[in-house]
């Protein structure tokens, strides 16, 4: 996701340095506003790279701010969802009209004036992540889940050692505890902090569906 035809990447203020998935225009992104700094695409996420999982990246001002992973639930809800509805910094206005739409920053603020924000699509599957066949256990889930952050840290080396929060709403309370152990047993396989949990934490968690 790149190159959108609306506005100049020279309108962009960003902390970090641009890449492949740099977000530099917008489309229906207001004139009078400054378009934030963002990036969006996808990784392989399995051995034979037939499955890419999708995030959208809002950074932070200050390029040393910890970072946050957030997801929604489902299971198979987008969390473009949380991206566009709920605690990102963009919002989507819809008029009139078939094609009457405005994008706007978010008036009450974002998550991502503390943190750089990541959201994720998964499992593959779910809103913009794609791939077959699908996963069908928490095992396969979590090990996709630790081959995303290696690609993310291998294009945001700076991640690597920074403080991480893992985050979620509603069946993400099975996904967040689940992938916190997976990133945490994956450190101990590495002899090292590379990822660098400092908490995790979840909205209306559906974590004990029987219960």
């Amino acid at each position: 996701m790149r190159g959108f035809d609306c506005c100049s990447m020279d309108a962009v203020e960003c902390a970090f340095q641009p890449n492949e998935h740099f977000i530099s225009s917008l489309p229906y992104f207001r004139a009078d506003q400054q378009l934030p700094c963002m990036f969006s695409g996808t990784f392989p996420v399995n051995a034979d790279e037939t499955h890419h999982m999708f995030y959208w990246m809002h950074t932070n001002d200050n390029a040393d701010a910890p970072l946050m992973i957030y997801m929604n639930g489902g299971p198979g809800a987008s969390s473009m969802f949380a991206n566009f509805l709920l605690n990102g910094p963009l919002r989507i206005n819809h008029g009139s009209g078939p094609d009457d739409y405005s994008v706007y920053l978010n008036p009450e603020g974002s998550w991502s004036d503390t943190v750089h924000l990541v959201f994720v699509d998964q499992p593959i599957g779910t809103g913009f992540s794609y791939g077959e066949p699908l996963n069908t256990t928490m095992e396969q889930t979590s090990e996709e889940f630790v081959n995303f952050f290696h690609k993310l840290y291998e294009m945001y080396p700076q991640f690597v050692g920074r403080d991480l929060y893992i985050a979620g709403e509603s069946y993400a309370g099975k996904y967040v505890p689940r992938y916190t152990y997976a990133l945490l047993k994956e450190n101990e396989k590495l002899g090292s902090r590379k990822f660098n949990i400092k908490s995790s934490f979840m909205g209306d968690p559906y974590t004990a569906p029987l219960t």
